[in-house]
């Protein structure tokens, strides 16, 4: 399930569950062998900055789980920051400006955006060359 959320006029959120598993039944690491429920989480989340023009990706794992009365959880996190410039194609960023616009974002015009964002290796092959 993808979800898309506006943060502010210029990010949109996306939200992907990659996976999730709940009320799977872990060991208990104490001798009287006791199963206890879990839950685990995996999300990617993807912040589009189109003031900035970078893509932020953040993978995150949660572990929940609860035995007798208490409960812990542990997380892993991995982040991740891309220039729109680094990236081969600007399909997803166009895509993801418009969903920003339809929820009620102010982000720059996709033009402004788009000659930003260009690879300087294409920027280059684009100019003109003098007669």
């Amino acid at each position: 399930m993808t979800e898309y959320v506006k943060e502010d006029d210029y990010t949109l959120k996306v939200v992907q569950t990659l996976g999730q598993k709940k009320n799977f039944l872990q060991e208990s690491t104490r001798s009287d062998s006791y199963k206890y429920p879990g839950e685990q989480v995996q999300s990617l989340t993807r912040l589009f900055n189109f003031c900035s023009c970078q893509i932020i990706t953040i993978y995150d794992n949660t572990l929940w789980s609860g035995a007798y009365h208490a409960a812990a959880s542990a997380a892993t996190s991995q982040m991740h920051v891309q220039n729109f410039s680094d990236l081969p194609s600007l399909s997803e960023v166009k895509f993801c400006h418009g969903k920003l616009v339809e929820q009620g974002g102010k982000p720059p015009p996709w033009k402004d955006i788009e000659k930003n964002s260009t690879p300087a290796d294409r920027r280059m092959s684009m100019l003109k060359t003098p007669k």
